[in-house]
């Protein structure tokens, strides 16, 4: 069999490729969710966290919200297959003082699309790759997944997630 028959092709849109003699290729190679409950486009560290992996020869289910556009490397890599997280509205200024009923209700929404996305969406990944800080609710939901599906769970453990909140409370709070 020639080089061109034994190089993989994976189509974006189906999840399925072939290395040339029939085989699967999805069934062959390890697969890996990268969550990043943000911005996939403004997460640089786990994009490149993405490419290399997809280089590596891993299937990358990259997890995360819509917003800005992820690097070209990421958009083309074929084996990078993006999937985003909807998002609830923001409330707005004038609702602020509503944040501690809005905060629970957004942290249940997380979970609930958490969950189906590992779960459900996606095929059973190998390791979940999970980016900290927020570190509520992504580690708990993806400790549980990880433990469900049999993946084992890296952490990528940046910043602290008490800075975020205290960005979000201003500096009177305690």
């Amino acid at each position: 069999m020639g080089a061109k028959a034994k190089m993989a092709v994976r189509q974006r849109d189906t999840g399925k490729s072939s290395n040339g003699d029939g085989r699967s290729v999805a069934a062959e190679a390890k697969r890996i969710a990268i969550l990043v409950l943000g911005d996939i486009g403004r997460s640089p560290r786990m994009q490149y966290h993405a490419i290399s992996l997809a280089r590596a020869g891993y299937l990358v289910d990259f997890i995360g919200y819509a917003g800005s556009k992820p690097m070209n490397e990421v958009l083309s890599a074929p084996g990078v297959t993006l999937r985003h997280i909807r998002m609830l509205p923001q409330p707005t200024s004038a609702l602020r003082a509503l944040f501690f009923i809005y905060a629970p209700l957004k942290v249940l929404y997380q979970i609930w699309t958490l969950f189906w996305l590992l779960l459900v969406s996606i095929e059973r990944p190998h390791y979940i790759l999970v980016q900290n800080p927020p570190a509520i609710p992504t580690l708990f939901v993806a400790r549980i997944c990880a433990f469900l599906v049999g993946a084992r769970l890296v952490i990528d453990w940046h910043n602290y997630g008490h800075t975020i909140l205290a960005l979000k409370l201003g500096p009177a709070h305690p």
